[in-house]
């Protein structure tokens, strides 16, 4: 039987490991950061340790099986789809993993939750890097300043529509009572002069400044 200072032990490594996750999610505004993360570790670990404790004669694996299946409910919540880009895959992937962890933990395999924390961690810090430094090598930033009008959305999709141009990402903001900004990420083919877009950009009416 597995005592009290043993439980306590495994609760709390469960919740540094996850919690490890769950603040990188955090600091990166994902839709699940360190309370999910945390919570599904924890839970997960209270749960193996249920299934391979309380019980007698029963088999440990059936309650940790459902756990891997069910989270799986969890992790779809953070996926959004976009227009044609899905974001949450990965906040997804981690919260399952962190359901790994949590059984791990709640088993008793300290070193395998310990490793897999890190080697996640490293995962999203290393990948985040490089798909940034990707993302900025790959993709524009413009901002158009403009008099605010209606229909001004539609003409920046007609240019790049026009251009082969693909808008990636689109925000609008305000800026005093006439003037607005429209922040653009964009994907510019190699066919397509990027100079030429800005200029386009600029023949629209009611644009001030497009940098």
């Amino acid at each position: 039987m597995i005592t009290n200072d043993e439980i306590i032990v495994r609760l709390l490594l469960a919740l540094a490991f996850g919690g490890v996750i769950g603040f990188e999610r955090e600091i990166n505004r994902r839709p699940a950061g360190f309370r999910t993360h945390v919570l599904v570790s924890v839970g997960s670990s209270l749960i193996m340790m249920i299934s391979a404790y309380a019980f007698v004669n029963t088999d440990p694996t059936r309650m940790a099986a459902q756990v891997v299946s069910g989270i799986g409910f969890l992790g779809a919540g953070t996926i959004i789809f976009s227009g044609d880009k899905i974001k949450g895959l990965t906040t997804a992937a981690s919260i399952w993993l962190c359901a790994a962890i949590g059984l791990a933990s709640g088993a008793g395999f300290y070193f395998a939750a310990g490793a897999a924390s890190i080697l996640a961690l490293t995962i999203l810090l290393v990948a985040g890097a490089i798909e940034r430094f990707s993302e900025k090598k790959k993709y524009k930033h413009i901002r158009l300043t403009f008099h605010e009008r209606t229909g001004l959305i539609g003409d920046i999709g007609h240019i790049a529509k026009m251009l082969n141009v693909l808008i990636k990402d689109i925000h609008m903001s305000q800026g005093d009572a006439t003037i607005c900004m429209v922040d653009l990420v964009v994907d510019v083919p190699p066919n397509t002069s990027y100079s030429m877009l800005v200029l386009e950009l600029s023949k629209i009416d009611g644009v001030i400044e497009v940098v």
